[in-house]
């Protein structure tokens, strides 16, 4: 069932917001409040460590909303997009620049090779698409073997954020790729998306708004984007140092 075009009234901008401040909390959750119970959980009441727990819960459900907002932001910005090779470019520094960030959040160290930053995972479900787009322009074999090398091409790509241990590994690529399939169908990408992540049963509010979404997007505050992902991460870093 299609929502009706008056009832999409969901900007890009406001699935980003969304998704900045869902993963700001999990983020929060995860380096602030964790490491908090971790140096100081011993000369907490019992009460009070109810509260932090019930707050900590409550901002990591929060957080599942995040990745697959982004996800579908980065299939609709991979169709939109007017250059394909300088987005990826982009995407890669990005995530580059944002793993020191990530390792200082995660684990107190500059570097650590236990887990890399989501937006590898992000650069990685790129070049896939790219793989699988050009396949679909620029190839004139039959059907089945197009379809044949875009499997095998995601297969490629879920096994390469398996093997370098990106954060929500060969399960968002998998979600990246069915967003990419149902992506002119956005009621068929909110249900496929939720049915491929369904392990993480908190992020269905994230699936309800894809149908909701006008395509509408700015371009204004791009760069905030981009730069907003390493610089909160080093900004969580230095909180917990302080309270600690």
């Amino acid at each position: 069932m299609k929502v009706p075009e008056e009832y999409c009234v969901i900007t890009a901008d406001i699935l980003k917001w969304i998704a900045l401040v869902t993963m700001t909390l999990d983020h929060m959750a995860e380096c602030v409040v964790r490491g908090f119970v971790i140096a100081r959980g011993a000369y907490l009441s019992q009460q009070y460590f109810q509260i932090v727990n019930t707050a900590y819960n409550a901002m990591r459900h929060l957080g599942r909303m995040a990745f697959p907002l982004f996800a579908f932001l980065l299939v609709e910005g991979f169709f939109k997009t007017r250059n394909r090779r300088k987005y990826i470019v982009r995407m890669f520094l990005a995530a580059f620049i944002s793993e020191v960030p990530f390792d200082l959040m995660l684990s107190g160290k500059a570097v650590a090779w236990e887990t890399q930053n989501t937006m590898f995972t992000l650069v990685i479900g790129l070049l896939v698409l790219w793989v699988m787009a050009y396949l679909e322009e620029s190839c004139h074999s039959a059907r089945w073997i197009i379809v044949a090398f875009q499997a095998a091409v995601c297969g490629l790509g879920a096994l390469t954020a398996y093997i370098c241990k990106t954060d929500y590994s060969y399960k968002g690529i998998a979600l990246i790729v069915v967003l990419y399939l149902f992506y002119h169908y956005r009621e068929s990408a909110a249900v496929a998306g939720f049915c491929t992540f369904c392990w993480e049963p908190w992020s269905l509010p994230a699936f309800a708004l894809i149908p909701f979404y006008n395509g509408v997007r700015r371009q204004r505050t791009k760069s905030f984007f981009y730069l907003y992902y390493p610089i909160h991460l080093l900004v969580l870093y230095f909180i917990l140092q302080m309270i600690t």
